[in-house]
Order: C-alpha cells, then structure tokens, then sequence
C-alpha cells in the first residue's frame, strides 16, 4: 500500500497502478540545465545531504503495549491540546526520561 499524505489526511492507494498519473514538467522546468538543476538542489534546504544515509543505522521501533494509566486531567488535557498523536507524545516524553535516567546512571 502506497500512502500519500496531504495538510489534512492521508490518501490510501492498494498498489502503485492505482496511483494517478503524474503532473507533467513546465516548460520553464524542463529547460532547466543540468547545472541549474544542481544549483536548484544545492539551494534547498529539505534536500538531503549527499552521504546521507551512508552511515544509517535501522532501527526498529519498540513494540507497543495497550496499559492503563491514571494522569492529572491537566497534563492529558495539555497533550490533547496539541492534537492528534497526544499518545505517542506522552510515550515519547517518558522514553526521554527514561533514556536520560539510564545514561546518568
């Protein structure tokens, strides 16, 4: 399955057929030259650094486990009021505190 994400939901296709064709290149970015090109690419700040992932590790995420747990309603409030993921932000605070605690000691 192939995930397209958008500023207000994510769009699901079951394989890459059912994708739509894409846009074609403007007149102005096919001629482009190659060193325009690489001057572009240079000048982007998301573009990824070459060697990028020459050094990457994978690392698998934690399995997760469903528990129950009792918090102050204002600190479950204070993460809901970031919108959605307030769960994986609550885990991600608390695995920062325990990775903290284990490297002190």
């Amino acid at each position: 399955m192939t995930d397209k994400f958008t500023k207000k939901h994510v769009v699901s296709y079951s394989s890459l057929d059912d994708m739509p064709e894409p846009k074609p290149l403007s007149k102005r970015v096919k001629a482009l030259t190659e060193k325009e090109i690489e001057t572009v690419i240079a000048d982007d700040s998301d573009a990824i650094p070459s060697g990028f992932w020459d050094e990457a590790t994978l690392v698998m995420p934690s399995e997760k486990v469903k528990v129950g747990i009792r918090l102050d309603s204002d600190v479950l409030e204070w993460f809901k009021g970031a919108g959605k993921g307030y769960q994986t932000r609550i885990n991600a605070v608390l695995k920062s505190y325990m990775d903290a605690h284990k490297r002190a000691g």
